[in-house]
């Protein structure tokens, strides 16, 4: 995934961000919450995944207003679910159900 990708409107512009949860636990809720939110515009394409205590998003688009737009838009979810789970002081799971 990088930027010399071409596609038929021309350049494939990429951001790559690498946010660090702290933990795994906090980097897999964060990364459960963005997942799923879809982009504003149909011509962001959005990929994640979990490495260790970071979550690694990135953005691919054409046009860079709709990359920018995105990528500010992520920043403020990324900011908001960091405050939410500092509050909920969100910690690996220490209770285990066995009987499952």
């Amino acid at each position: 995934m990088t930027s010399e990708k071409k596609t038929v409107q021309g350049r494939l512009h990429t951001v790559t961000l690498n946010f660090d949860a702290e933990t795994a636990h906090k980097a897999n809720a964060i990364y459960h919450a963005i997942r799923v939110e879809k982009e504003p515009n149909n011509t962001v394409q959005k990929y994640c995944c979990v490495e260790g205590s970071y979550v690694k998003i990135i953005l691919e688009s054409p046009q860079l207003k709709a990359l920018r737009s995105s990528s500010n838009g992520l920043l403020d979810i990324l900011k908001l679910l960091s405050e939410v789970t500092d509050n909920f002081d969100l910690k690996s799971p220490s209770i285990k159900y066995d009987h499952f």
